[in-house]
């Protein structure tokens, strides 16, 4: 019988989707931001943290690329989870739909193909992780946030991903990140029962701010654009809040970030 494995992901992280050997992976930028930004994994047992693994000595370390592979998975492709209809400033549609990522290369953006139009930094991206089965969707959909354009009066934008989450289904045994060429893993995402996983990039907890962190997606930009925007939580909040550090999608990129 067949069980799931589950990791999410939250902070500064950018999603891709690529075609290897005809079948879809997804490749997860870290966006470099070392002054705030923490790349490390969380272990949660039964709802409560019960390991922090830091990333930062693993990342001082080439290759650019990670392997998130499972032993024996059920899929050897990446899915998304999309259900029916979607209407992000309506706030319509299922909560775990993928389509709630931000997605900087639709028509919710007036940016297009980003490499092709302002050339892809990829210097920002030190390492990616490659993950070869699962399905993506959203696991934490935020409240309605306001965007701004420039110094434009805010405007409803919607709810966006502020976790995105990824089910791989495996017949039998663990998950494993891998740098490529070596069998040698960073950490073990094992097979237990009341078990997640989080991959970050984000704020330490104990940070408070309610500062919004999309702005750090611009340093991608080789050329900058002269429109450019902020998300802010109406009413304010505590901090830190995953909605204002969430990871993009970059749905027309046809190159790897790498």
């Amino acid at each position: 019988m067949s069980s799931t494995i589950t990791i999410v992901f939250r902070g500064l992280l950018v999603f891709n989707d690529i075609q290897v050997n005809g079948k879809t992976q997804f490749e997860v930028g870290f966006l470099d931001e070392p002054m705030h930004h923490v790349p490390r994994i969380l272990k949660i047992n039964h709802g409560v943290l019960e390991e922090t693994f830091d990333l930062k000595p693993a990342m001082a370390h080439p290759p650019v690329r990670w392997l998130l592979v499972a032993d024996n998975p059920v899929a050897d492709s990446v899915s998304t989870r999309t259900t029916g209809s979607f209407n992000r400033p309506a706030g319509s549609g299922s909560d775990q739909d993928f389509r709630w990522i931000i997605d900087l290369e639709n028509n919710e953006f007036p940016y297009g193909d980003i490499d092709a139009r302002f050339h892809l930094n990829r210097t920002k991206l030190p390492h990616i992780i490659r993950v070869g089965s699962g399905e993506l969707y959203t696991r934490l959909r935020s409240q309605p946030l306001d965007r701004v354009r420039n110094n434009d009066p805010a405007v409803l934008f919607g709810p966006i991903a502020g976790v995105i989450g990824c089910d791989i289904r495996v017949n039998a045994g663990d998950v494993k990140l891998l740098p490529d060429g070596s069998a040698n893993p960073i950490f073990t995402f094992r097979n237990e029962p009341d078990v997640i996983y989080e991959i970050a990039n984000s704020p330490a907890d104990t940070e408070t701010t309610t500062t919004d962190h999309f702005p750090h997606y611009y340093e991608l930009f080789s050329r900058q654009p002269a429109d450019k925007f902020t998300f802010n939580k109406p009413g304010g909040g505590p901090g830190p809040n995953p909605a204002l550090c969430g990871a993009i999608y970059l749905s027309q990129f046809s190159g790897s970030l790498e």
